[in-house]
């Protein structure tokens, strides 16, 4: 895999968390980057970290017709940060199997925030 999970997580206050403590270890903020489901993430998140995140919309979020046509109005008005592939795609695209992309997309889908770096090792105390 080229990319490394530094670690899942439950809330948007872990992952600032457990990038603070990752900056405070001197690993500089640039090194990472956040995936996670567009409803889940507040979009200030990469304004306070620092950290570049991208966000994925769930399959089942236009489950009615008029909710896909104010979707698609809005999508007008898109965020640069949301993804309209899907989070396995994204995970591939990071060197991750077919396997892993799909567990990790899960965790996306669940709500859960993934942290990631394409230029550092795992690091101590933060796993999947």
């Amino acid at each position: 895999m080229d990319a490394n999970i530094i670690g899942v997580y439950n809330s948007q206050q872990e992952v600032a968390d457990a990038i603070q403590e990752l900056q405070n270890e001197g690993y500089p903020v640039q090194d990472f980057s956040i995936i996670a489901e567009t409803e889940h993430l507040d979009s200030s998140l990469e304004d306070k970290t620092g950290v570049h995140t991208e966000t994925f919309e769930t399959k089942d979020r236009d489950s009615s017709e008029s909710a896909g046509f104010l979707n698609s109005i809005a999508s007008w008005f898109d965020d640069d940060r949301v993804n309209h592939g899907s989070a396995a795609e994204k995970f591939r695209e990071l060197g991750m199997s077919e396997d892993d992309a799909r567990k990790y997309e899960a965790y996306v889908n669940e709500g859960k925030i993934i942290l990631y770096s394409d230029s550092i090792d795992n690091a101590a105390g933060f796993t999947n």
